[in-house]
């Protein structure tokens, strides 16, 4: 896994939380996972394809879906429900189409999948085919955001 194709959507979550949210961000210590299951209560799972193929996954804890659903409904979340789900799976999709732009424009062209939101932990994903590069970002006031990528180049025949 490059750092050029996982910086982009590190750099691009940042950028939307403390856009979308007024939160100061930092950036936590890398870590691998082996595990192919998720580790959150709650998952934003997006697929990448293209010249990169992979996983990008947004995982919190619901209280802190909860809270960040809340900023962006404006109005107090207390139980993760429908309008929780479309609103961390849509902040989800903002930071990866700002992180595909960015690779665009680097010169490596991919598309996203929709957002799919997966509720517990350890669930089994299928679609992980190497260790996931687990990036935690620290939202103040809100709690901390892992970012879990699995981005392989496509290997293109000759």
């Amino acid at each position: 896994m490059k750092v050029g194709h996982v910086e982009p959507f590190v750099l691009a979550a940042m950028k939307v939380f403390e856009a979308e949210l007024g939160a100061s961000v930092t950036r936590g210590e890398l870590a691998l996972d082996r595990s192919g299951r998720t580790t959150n209560e709650i998952t934003v799972l997006i697929t990448i394809s293209g010249e990169i193929e992979g996983t990008v996954l947004y995982g919190v804890e619901k209280a802190v879906a909860n809270r960040i659903a809340s900023a962006l409904l404006g109005e107090p979340k207390v139980e993760f429900d429908e309008m929780s789900e479309s609103a961390v799976a849509e902040l989800g999709n903002i930071i990866s189409g700002q992180a595909a732009i960015a690779l665009e424009r680097a010169g490596t062209f991919c598309t996203l999948s929709p957002p799919s939101v997966i509720v517990g932990t350890g669930t089994k994903l299928p679609s992980v085919e190497a260790p996931m590069l687990i990036v935690p970002i620290q939202v103040e006031e809100y709690g901390t955001v892992r970012i879990a990528l699995s981005i392989l180049e496509k290997l293109v025949p000759r």
